[in-house]
């Protein structure tokens, strides 16, 4: 699993090129491969003015804001840029499941999409999804983020159904 939360400038000494960093929002994660020499590669909105002393706004580095399908950038920042005074750790939890690419090939990878526009999408398309493609060369990648969303909405929707058939039913009396 993921490694111990600090903060960008304790995380640089534990970073190697292609891993997988994890930032903690408060109310989501977001996510950038680092490539050395303290710069990372992520997906991220397209009005993130990256001023070092602001946090990112409501639609920048994969917010609530870009659930409707916003474009987002592939940019290429120096980790303290992203992480700002946010905790920050090493996660490459997927590596048990997923054989990853030599280093070098998911440095390229990632840089050699910087600069590109995206589609971006909370469930299919977030920055998880696109660091993990990255890491592990599957296309579209994956997100535990994007499927405990999912399976959140799911549970609700239907405990909402269920209480509303078993008001029916014994309503009904």
């Amino acid at each position: 699993m993921g490694g111990r939360w600090m903060f960008w400038h304790q995380l640089l000494e534990h970073c190697e090129r292609g891993d997988l960093i994890e930032i903690d929002r408060t109310t989501y994660y977001h996510w950038c491969v680092y490539i050395g020499q303290g710069d990372v590669v992520h997906l991220t909105g397209l009005d993130d003015n990256t001023k070092p002393d602001s946090k990112p706004s409501l639609s920048s580095s994969a917010s609530s804001a870009s659930v409707l399908g916003e474009t987002a950038l592939v940019r290429r920042q120096h980790l303290r840029e992203v992480a700002r005074n946010d905790r920050c750790r090493v996660n490459n939890k997927w590596d048990a499941k997923h054989e990853p690419l030599e280093p070098d090939e998911i440095v390229a990878m990632a840089v050699s999409c910087v600069g590109q526009e995206m589609r971006y999408d909370v469930v299919g398309r977030n920055c998880e999804h696109f660091v993990t493609a990255s890491r592990y060369g599957r296309s579209g990648g994956f997100s535990d983020q994007a499927n405990n969303a999912v399976a959140a909405v799911g549970g609700v929707t239907g405990g909402l159904i269920i209480g509303f058939l078993l008001s029916m039913f014994f309503g009904r009396r």
